[in-house]
């Protein structure tokens, strides 16, 4: 009797073992999705004063999590990873801000994009399937007037 017992719970040990397996990717990358959120509700919903009275947002460490799992999502298939050079832009202050303003803009919902400056590179972590929406908007925009095309002037 005791042997059946055995039997039984190696059996369905075994047949649990086996559905996590088969079922792993979609709970590791709905485990990096909620990473991330909460990561996101850490770093930007709660400014930080530090005693000199300046108001900042995470620490390093939180953005490193958050970019190993944004890395992690792309290596499952779910995110693309990807730097676009912006070399046409000119190199302004001006420009960057107006730039990043169209990011912004035109991907409001995306968080996970950041604009290095000086040298303007674009890195994106986004979904698999948005990725040629970002290249045309990279070709669109990674222009030498892009000043003069998307920056409005204001008269004196």
């Amino acid at each position: 009797m005791k042997s059946r017992w055995i039997i039984f719970i190696v059996g369905a040990a075994t047949v649990g073992m086996l559905t996590l397996a088969m079922n792993s990717r979609p709970l590791e990358i709905e485990y990096h999705k909620y990473s991330l959120e909460r990561l996101h509700v850490a770093i930007y919903d709660e400014p930080t004063v530090t005693s000199g009275g300046l108001v900042g947002y995470g620490d390093g460490n939180q953005f490193e999590r958050q970019e190993q799992h944004c890395n992690r999502l792309a290596t499952l298939g779910y995110f693309f990873h990807k730097r676009y050079d912006m070399d046409k832009l000119p190199d302004t202050g001006e420009v960057h801000s107006a730039f990043w303003q169209l990011v912004q803009n035109e991907f409001p919902n995306r968080r996970y994009p950041t604009l290095s400056y000086p040298d303007n590179v674009l890195e994106v972590w986004d979904l698999a399937e948005c990725e040629a929406e970002w290249d045309e908007f990279v070709d669109r925009h990674n222009v030498p007037d892009f000043a003069d095309r998307f920056i409005v002037k204001t008269q004196k």
